[in-house]
């Protein structure tokens, strides 16, 4: 039986409700293509394109590979990749291309060649083979490859020609050390827009290695650098042995050629029968990226089958084509094929009318546009499947190139990759996709099959997308500090959502962003996609999840899609200080053993480098000790901060100092509290305290005015007195004013702080009061001249 009449019927039997057994039957035979090596296993869609080609196939699969980058234009970035991978070459280089321009060739690929060949000539051993497919004029090329090259030649170079009147190649596939390996759609013999290619790592470049000389063996001529009298270039000389390559992540990646291959016996269809099936696969949704649909007057029936049963059977198909002035071949003309397909299908799925339009509304069509909306050439040949299984590579969709030569001995050669895994997605949805769609997606077509009148806009079930609750994991946040923040996601509505991107942001600006799965109706979700760890700096800031940013899903509210936090952030400091002295609140007598006690602080957030603290009697040094570290935050009493001091036999009062330094002392963020100071009174001298006169300003005021009333405290002894406090009273009543007071030396007297009291005047006459010693704190040798009084008067 065809390969595919064979598979459009199990596709069939699968979409017309296959029963369950049998589907098991199915999913069994097709379980064994779950590689044990990097722990890979293929998706459902994967299985299925696997099954589909084991039928005449070696399946072309590889489990252990990695997305080196991604290119979305044929721009320098690519040239200068390509640059690089001859500079790296180690052992083979291939390169595929229809054409090779000479600027191309004397710009990037000539010096490279010459720059690798200087370094065979020092490193010596066997020769690194580059193979380069191209149609046209392949001896002036290789002549033009060398060009650059002084010297003798240390590396052999080997030119195929393709005739286009035989198998017109098209295939763009760069592999490097069958390691690396490059596939596109980029040309290097003409400046082309738009294009799209992916370069991989890993197992897979040894099998394209292989497909790459399997297309030379069809190769009409041959121009070779080690060709002689007894020798011809269809055998190849020895290259380099290369260890193999230690890829571990798994990536599924399906290796896809189309040509004509004397040792298959024809006209090597695999690639279209493995795009085919995954096209039939679609259970949600399809993207397409391509160039045209048609070629000429042409079109290709599988494909359009494809999408026309996609759509009737529910898919979701989002198409974005490259905008053509040609009349027969433009965006409109192709949408409506497509709609008679979709029709036809119709018929046979027996839709009703209503169905019908919904299936042909599920079809968004669209023509590429640049930033500024304008329409621009597309030359990418990609699709996606359900989110999770993608295409990148030469082939179009289109007749000349998708299912066109039946197994004869014509068509083009073609090379693609099929990457079956959500992660790798993930990204050419994040870096591709939707960048394309978000300019593409305002100017859709409608076919004529959809009245004017009729509104397309979904009417099923829709899905409603909610940032659950985003919570930190730390109460006290410094800036440097790594802060996870963990949100999720629940789906409140009755409609499933697809892939959709989430961002997070700090301050309204975006640091993160990603593609979140699909999450199904009242569903929660929680996982790596909507976490995020940031790098702390201090302020306050306000950190917010953002849940279907491009507005890709069509939800019941569309205002409840971000959730904020806001979080203060300490800046990061070490702040060492020292508690008040502790003492005995008496005068002291000469010999009394006197226990000072204090303690240290860090009020900082970051642990201290070391510190050390002193005592001081009156500025000398009586004591000291170290700690290697105080951590931020923490309060410490032991024995380093206490110290017992003999009071000497000289009467009178001593300043007793206790301080702190760190190790590096400009770390320490605040060093004004560092140490504290406290009077202790040896001997029996009392100090004696008494307030200066009251003055006031202004001398005339009304009601409500403000009124300054200012006072001293003078020490009249020797004897220095301790901290005490003062208040002011009006009328004889305390109205709060004052508070604590530093202690008075000898002879000494002290204005401001708390001896400056404001009062908002009342009418009529009223004592002012301000006393000093308000709470008998200091033993003096009189205790009545503590209050000094002004009376004022104040009119209406």
């Amino acid at each position: 039986m065809n390969t595919l009449l064979k598979k459009r019927l199990e596709n069939w039997f699968r979409l017309t409700s296959l029963p369950i057994v049998v589907v098991i039957l199915i999913l069994s035979n097709t379980a064994v293509y779950a590689d044990l090596h990097c722990n890979g296993s293929l998706s459902r869609v994967g299985q299925q394109v696997a099954a589909a080609l084991t039928d005449e196939y070696e399946i072309p699969l590889s489990y252990c590979n990695d997305i080196i980058d991604l290119y979305d234009q044929n721009d320098g970035r690519f040239s200068e990749s390509i640059r690089r991978e001859i500079e790296n070459t180690q052992s083979s280089f291939a390169l595929s291309s229809p054409t090779y321009s000479k600027s191309f060739v004397t710009q990037f690929l000539a010096p490279a060649l010459a720059e690798r060949n200087a370094r065979a000539v020092s490193e010596g051993g066997e020769k690194p083979l580059f193979k380069f497919i191209t149609v046209l004029y392949p001896t002036r090329l290789y002549q033009d490859l060398i060009s650059q090259i002084d010297g003798p030649l240390a590396i052999n170079i080997a030119v195929y020609q393709l005739l286009p009147e035989n198998n017109a190649n098209d295939m763009r596939l760069l592999v490097r050390d069958k390691q690396v390996t490059y596939s596109g759609s980029p040309e290097l013999g003409r400046e082309s827009t738009n294009n799209l290619s992916i370069a991989l790592s890993g197992e897979i470049g040894l099998l394209a290695d292989t497909q790459f000389d399997m297309t030379t063996s069809a190769a009409s001529a041959i121009t070779c650098s080690w060709r002689t009298a007894d020798t011809n270039c269809q055998s190849t000389p020895p290259i380099p042995a290369l260890a193999p390559v230690a890829t571990e992540s798994a990536m599924p990646v399906f290796s896809l050629t189309r040509g004509y291959f004397a040792s298959r016996g024809g006209f090597d269809l695999q690639a279209d029968i493995a795009l085919t099936t995954a096209l039939d696969q679609a259970q949600s949704t399809i993207f397409l990226s391509q160039v045209s649909y048609l070629a000429g007057n042409s079109l290709s029936d599988y494909l359009f089958e494809s999408i026309a049963s996609a759509v009737v059977r529910g898919v979701e198909v989002e198409s974005v084509i490259g905008a053509s002035d040609i009349e027969e071949n433009s965006p409109a003309q192709q949408l409506e094929l497509l709609g008679r397909f979709i029709e036809e299908e119709a018929v046979r799925w027996e839709l009703d009318d209503s169905e019908k339009l919904r299936a042909h509304c599920r079809l968004y069509f669209t023509v590429r546009h640049d930033g500024d909306n304008n329409p621009e050439p597309n030359n990418a040949k990609f699709f996606m499947v359900d989110e999770g299984t993608f295409y990148v590579g030469s082939q179009d969709l289109a007749p000349t190139s998708f299912w066109s030569s039946g197994t004869t001995a014509s068509g083009e050669y073609e090379h693609g990759y099929l990457i079956d895994s959500i992660a790798a997605a993930n990204q050419i949805q994040e870096e591709y996709w939707i960048p394309l769609w978000r300019n593409a997606r305002n100017n859709r077509l409608y076919s004529s099959y959809i009245p004017e009148d009729y509104d397309c806009a979904p009417t099923a079930a829709r899905a409603e997308l909610i940032p659950t609750e985003i919570i930190s994991g730390q109460a006290l946040v410094t800036a440097g500090d790594q802060v996870q923040f963990n949100s999720g996601v629940k789906n409140a509505g009755a409609g499933r959502s697809n892939n959709f991107r989430v961002i997070w942001r700090i301050d309204g600006i975006e640091v993160s962003s990603a593609i979140h799965a699909d999450v199904p109706p009242g569903a929660e979700v929680t996982d790596g996609e909507s976490d995020f760890t940031w790098t702390a700096t201090s302020g306050i800031h306000t950190i917010s999840f953002s849940v279907d940013t491009d507005d890709r899903v069509n939800e019941i509210d569309e205002t409840n899609n971000t959730r904020e936090l806001n979080i203060a952030v300490q800046e990061a400091s070490i702040d060492l200080a020292v508690s008040p002295i502790q003492a005995p609140d008496r005068t002291h007598m000469p010999g009394d053993q006197i226990r000072l006690r204090s303690s240290v602080m860090n009020n900082g957030t970051t642990e201290s480098n070391g510190a050390t603290v002193v005592w001081r009697i009156g500025g000398v040094t009586q004591a000291e000790a170290n700690f290697a570290s105080i951590p931020g935050g923490a309060t410490i009493r032991n024995a380093k901060t206490e110290y017992v001091w003999t009071a000497p036999a000289q009467v009178g009062s001593y300043d007793i100092t206790f301080s702190i330094e760190n190790t590096v002392p400009d770390l320490d963020f605040d060093r004004s509290n560092n140490s504290f100071t406290r009077l202790i009174t040896v001997g029996s001298g009392r100090a004696a305290l008494r307030p200066t006169d009251i003055e006031f300003s202004p001398q005339v005021a009304v009601s409500g005015e403000q009124i300054t009333f200012n006072a001293g405290v003078k020490n009249l002894q020797n004897f220095r007195s301790p901290p005490f406090h003062v208040r002011w009273l009006v009328d004889g009543t305390d109205i709060g004013a004052g508070g604590p007071h530093p202690g008075v030396g000898p002879g000494e007297t002290i204005y401001g702080g708390p001896n400056t009291f404001i009062w908002t005047a009342q009418p009529g006459e009223h004592t002012i009061s301000f006393e000093v010693d308000s709470e008998n704190e200091v033993d003096e040798l009189g205790e009545d001249d503590n209050v000094a009084e002004v009376v004022v008067t104040i009119a209406e």
